[in-house]
């Protein structure tokens, strides 16, 4: 299992971290050999920009659109040759709340279908996913809720949850979290409470 990293006090970004804790804590866990500094983490999110007038400047990369660049800095700039990622996802069907918005919207047979879509990730790397910290659920203040925080997920299985008359099984999913957050949930919470979506897929070359 992968030891989480939790987050500094004070933290270096006013929002939190738990971008490049979870990040470091993955590097630990795929290069064990290797040692890696929190600060030389979080300095592959700063990403560099030109203006339109020839100007450059300098941002924090911390949103999904930016990811594939930090993930190459830090291939490039940690000098891990062997660094690998891709991004998966398992895609909603948007029937069960009549939107397009891209979490907390799946058929009931889709849960199953993105938990062994993870599973098979997770043989050959971490995944690596945005979510709901709070578990706030889909709607929140009048409006779609959205994902504010990064884990990581390490581990999967199934557990036999006794029922009236019966059993059932629930499809688990073990998560790292930076804010101490993290354990088991099952991929109902994840989904409907936590939001979760799309992924990467942080891997060594073999």
């Amino acid at each position: 299992k992968i030891e989480r990293f939790p987050q500094p006090t004070p933290t270096r970004s006013p929002g939190g971290d738990c971008f490049a804790c979870a990040l470091l804590a993955a590097l630990r866990f795929l290069y064990p050999d290797k040692e890696f500094e929190f600060d030389k983490v979080w300095e592959t999110y700063i990403l560099k920009e030109e203006s339109v007038d020839g100007t450059s400047f300098e941002h924090l990369g911390n949103s999904w659109m930016h990811y594939p660049r930090v993930l190459k800095q830090c291939k490039e700039q940690l000098d891990l040759s062997d660094f690998t990622f891709r991004q998966n996802s398992c895609h909603p069907k948007f029937t069960s709340w009549g939107c397009t918005n891209g979490n907390w919207n799946r058929d009931h047979s889709q849960y199953g279908e993105y938990w062994h879509t993870l599973c098979e990730d997770l043989k050959s790397g971490v995944v690596f996913i945005p979510i709901n910290m709070m578990g706030e659920g889909p709607w929140k203040n009048g409006r779609w809720n959205d994902t504010d925080h990064i884990v990581l997920i390490d581990g999967v299985r199934e557990r036999r949850v006794p029922i009236d008359g019966g059993a059932r099984i629930d499809w688990e999913v073990h998560i790292v979290c930076s804010r101490d957050r993290g354990g088991w949930k099952t991929v109902h919470e994840l989904l409907d409470l936590h939001g979760a979506g799309a992924w990467y897929v942080l891997e060594r070359e073999k």
